[in-house]
């Protein structure tokens, strides 16, 4: 582990990090910082593999993603108590997405499926909010949810798969889209809702990119299962329940 290769990652998560931050004070300004966001992770993600190019085209969809989802959690956030430890999270998991992202050496699944779970949680709730707050139609955020699941997985995907990855990362995003439609219809928060989805997501990623590196067994198959499984009830056992009409 490449000492030069830790460093320049966390140096650069902290320059994004610091560029959301920046709405504390400059508000007004929010379009410009958005702006601002996306470029930044588009350069860092060129500048990374800067000599695999044919690589960095399939990242970069992920980075604008990314970039979009954070600063849309951050905006949404930025009144509240926590938003410190948000600022916080998204270090790690800026600093984990650049470091994993070396010419050298190959992305590493499992820091790759943490970041594209991050990513994906920041921007469907984000958009959520967008969509609650201005009345949008909810199709639209079914329409984000598959092209989240497209664009966040597809560059894992293409480790054990290159052969139609896109078209599984376009099968995992309906799926996700056909989760998020049948909880709609769930009395329960929607951060609940959110929650659910991001453990869907973490499911269904995880099995088909363990089946693409041709890791998945019984033992890892059921170690998902029963996992997502705890979560679930857990997350359903401590919600707040909506009256229904």
């Amino acid at each position: 582990m490449s000492i030069i290769r830790i460093t320049t990652a966390a140096i650069f998560a902290a320059i994004v990090v610091a560029g959301l931050i920046s709405l504390e004070y400059f508000l007004d300004y929010w379009y410009l910082i958005l702006a601002g966001e996306v470029l930044l992770a588009i350069g860092i993600t060129v500048w990374r593999l800067r000599h695999e190019i044919h690589r960095a085209w399939v990242w970069l969809p992920f980075s604008v993603l990314f970039a979009a989802g954070s600063f849309g959690f951050v905006f949404i956030l930025r009144a509240g108590n926590i938003r410190w430890l948000v600022f916080a999270a998204l270090l790690v998991l800026w600093g984990l997405y650049f470091w994993n992202l070396s010419e050298k050496e190959k992305p590493r699944p499992d820091i790759g499926i943490l970041v594209s779970l991050g990513g994906f949680f920041l921007l469907i709730y984000s958009a959520w909010q967008l969509v609650l707050l201005f009345s949008l139609p909810f199709w639209l955020w079914l329409l984000l949810i598959v092209v989240a699941g497209i664009f966040l997985f597809w560059p894992l995907f293409r480790l054990g798969k290159r052969q139609r990855s896109l078209v599984y990362s376009l099968i995992l995003g309906l799926l996700l889209a056909q989760v998020a439609w049948g909880l709609a219809f769930w009395p329960i928060t929607p951060l609940s809702d959110m929650i659910l989805l991001l453990l869907a997501a973490y499911l269904i990623g995880s099995l088909m990119l363990s089946y693409f590196l041709k890791q998945l067994d019984r033992k890892r198959f059921w170690q998902y299962i029963l996992l997502t499984g705890v979560l679930v009830i857990l997350v359903i056992s401590t919600s707040n329940w909506l009256p229904l009409v």
